[in-house]
């Protein structure tokens, strides 16, 4: 089983993966797709984790950011209704039937 520790980007442009298996790095671009990423502080950490999707809260990015770790593909969904500076800082998963 390969466990993997992923960084929500900051300051970065890049969300940092460690293989905690081997201690390599990889990287995977916030700069991609229709939303990329310009801002200084994009997120404040990861937010949740729902399966194989990790989800960064925003920062003062403009949209909330969600990884696959599956395949380490990044897609950004827009916050449309939140915008300016430092949104959120965090988040909590909820379950319902």
């Amino acid at each position: 089983m390969q466990l993997q520790v992923y960084f929500g980007p900051n300051s970065e442009d890049f969300v940092g993966i460690i293989n905690t298996t081997d201690d390599s790095w990889s990287v995977v671009s916030t700069n991609v797709g229709p939303h990329p990423l310009k801002e200084a502080k994009k997120f404040f950490g990861i937010a949740a984790t729902v399966g194989s999707m990790i989800y960064f809260g925003p920062y003062d990015a403009d949209c909330v950011g969600r990884i696959d770790a599956t395949d380490d593909t990044w897609a950004c969904f827009p916050t449309n209704n939140a915008t300016g500076g430092s949104k959120y800082m965090g988040g909590v998963l909820s379950a319902s039937n």
